[in-house]
C-alpha cells in the first residue's frame, strides 16, 4: 500500500536513495521528472506536496535545485548527507537561553529578601543550567558483512579498497569489530586472505547445512550465521551502531531488533541488490554503493 503522506525526511531519504555518489545528485533512475517520480512513489494526486517539500529543504540548505527548467525538476544536489532535527535543535537552545535569563535573576531577589546565612544555605541555592555540561557519547561501530551478497554486486575494485566503508564510518566514531561471513569452500580465494590479512577483518567460514539427504544453499547458513552474531553483538557489547553490508530483506528481524535496543543501523548496499523492504525504511541509515 503506498503512502500518502510524507515528511521533509522522507523526501531527504529518497534523494539519498537516488544520489550519484560521484555528482552528490538524485535524479529519477530512468532520467525522467523528478517530481513525477516521487508523486508516483508516495501516491500524491497532485505535484504540489512534492514541489513544497522540495522547497522547504531549499531554504532548510539541505539541497539546490540542480537541473530545473522551470516547469520540470530533472535533478537536485545534495549538500548534506545526514538528517538533522531542526525543530529540536531550536526548542533545546530556546529552553537554555530561557533557563539563562530567568534563573539568576530569581535568584538575585531571594538573595535581597533573605541574605545567605551559612554555607549549608549558599549550597542548597539552584544551580545554574551552564554548570552542567552534556557528556557526548563516542559512536562505536560494529561491521557485518555478507561477502557473497557484495562480491555479486559491485565492482571487484571495491574487494580490494575498502576506504568506501571504513572512512564515513571512521569520520563518525570507531571501529570496534568488523566480520565478513562467506561460504565454506570461499576460503582459498585471495580477495577473502586481503579482507584478513591486510584489512585485519575476523572471517567466518559457513559450511554447507545438511538436512533431510539435502544440501541447503551457503546463503540461507550464512545469513542465519549474521543474525546470530549481530544479535549478540547488540545485545552483549558496547556498541552503538551496527553496519549490515548487504541489501537482503532476510535481515530485517536484526534490523529491528537493533533499532528496539537503542542502536543505530546502517545497510550498505548496491543500488541493485537492496530490497524493496529495506529501501523507505525510515529507522534505517542507507549507503548506496553505485
Amino acid at each position: 500500500m503506498r503512502k500518502t503522506r510524507c515528511s521533509l525526511k522522507d523526501i531527504f531519504m529518497a534523494f539519498l536513495f537516488l544520489r550519484n555518489k560521484e555528482t552528490n545528485t538524485a535524479q529519477d533512475p530512468k532520467g525522467d521528472n523528478l517530481v513525477l517520480y516521487l508523486r508516483s512513489q508516495y501516491g500524491f494526486k497532485s505535484s504540489l506536496p512534492v514541489n513544497q517539500r522540495i522547497n522547504e529543504l531549499v531554504k532548510l540548505g539541505y539541497i539546490e535545485r540542480h537541473c530545473y527548467n522551470g516547469e520540470a525538476l530533472f535533478s537536485v544536489k545534495l549538500l548534506k548527507t545526514r538528517w538533522q532535527e531542526q525543530e529540536l535543535v531550536k526548542k533545546t537552545k530556546s529552553k537554555l537561553v530561557k533557563a539563562k535569563k530567568e534563573k539568576p535573576v530569581k535568584i538575585e531577589e531571594e538573595s535581597k529578601e533573605k541574605p545567605v546565612e551559612t554555607m549549608d544555605q549558599k549550597d542548597r541555592l539552584p544551580v545554574s543550567i551552564e554548570s552542567a555540561a552534556p557528556v557526548v557519547q563516542q559512536r562505536k561501530f560494529a561491521i557485518l558483512i555478507d561477502y557473497e551478497n557484495l562480491k555479486m554486486n559491485v565492482h571487484p575494485t571495491k574487494l580490494l579498497d575498502f576506504s568506501w566503508l571504513f572512512d564515513p564510518i571512521l569520520s563518525q566514531g570507531k571501529i570496534v569489530g568488523g566480520y565478513v561471513f562467506f561460504p565454506e569452500h570461499y576460503g582459498t580465494n585471495m580477495p577473502i586472505k586481503t579482507l584478513s590479512n591486510i584489512h585485519r577483518l575476523f572471517c567466518v567460514a559457513c559450511p554447507k547445512d545438511i538436512k533431510n539427504n539435502g544440501v541447503v544453499k551457503d546463503k540461507d547458513i550464512v545469513d542465519s550465521r549474521m543474525d546470530e552474531l549481530g544479535r549478540f553483538l547488540v545485545e552483549h557489547s558496547d556498541i552503538t551502531d551496527l553496519v549490515v553490508v548487504s541489501g537482503d530483506a532476510d535481515f530485517q528481524g536484526l534490523i529491528q531488533f537493533a533499532h528496539w535496543q537503542q542502536k543505530t543501523v546502517k545497510v550498505v548496499s548496491a543500488k541493485s541488490a537492496l530490497s524493496s523492504r529495506l529501501r523507505f525504511d525510515e529507522k534505517l541509515e542507507k549507503q548506496i554503493i553505485i
